[in-house]
């Protein structure tokens, strides 16, 4: 049974293996992968809290918001979660209700958008006929 890291059986474009055990130990010494491995856990933390806020809403668990919040604020996700209680009524009923305002909002959005490309170009039949073709 082989044990340990077979260094010997490094792909050719790492280059010689002796060399980069020579690096891989001397970045051991000088703690350069401990420093590695702690900023990664703070990418791991987001990346699980992504998951999380994506499950509760697809699940409309609104009852794991509050657990989310706060172990947002002790993360990367600290000014979104503070975002969050600012306007928490609107969040939870986000989560737990059905309806939506995202197809208002996009309309909206699209005609702003349209408005914007045909400013001082046309009067308002082209300005409607725009509208409706990019409907």
């Amino acid at each position: 049974v082989r044990t340990g890291s077979p260094w010997r059986d490094l792909p050719e474009v790492f280059g010689d293996w002796n060399s980069v055990f020579r690096c891989f130990s001397r970045w051991s010494q000088k703690g350069v992968w401990w420093r590695v491995f702690e900023a990664m856990s703070d990418v791991i933390q987001a990346r699980n809290l992504i998951d999380r806020f994506q499950t509760m809403i697809r699940r409309k668990a609104r009852t794991e918001l509050d657990p989310w919040i706060a172990d947002a604020r002790d993360s990367l996700f600290a000014p979104f979660a503070n975002g969050i209680l600012k306007d928490k009524a609107a969040v939870s009923a986000a989560i737990t209700e059905h309806w939506s305002n995202g197809q208002v909002e996009g309309q909206i959005n699209k005609l702003k958008r349209v408005k914007r490309q045909m400013y001082g170009r046309a009067k308002l039949d082209l300005l409607q006929a725009r509208l409706i073709g990019a409907m």
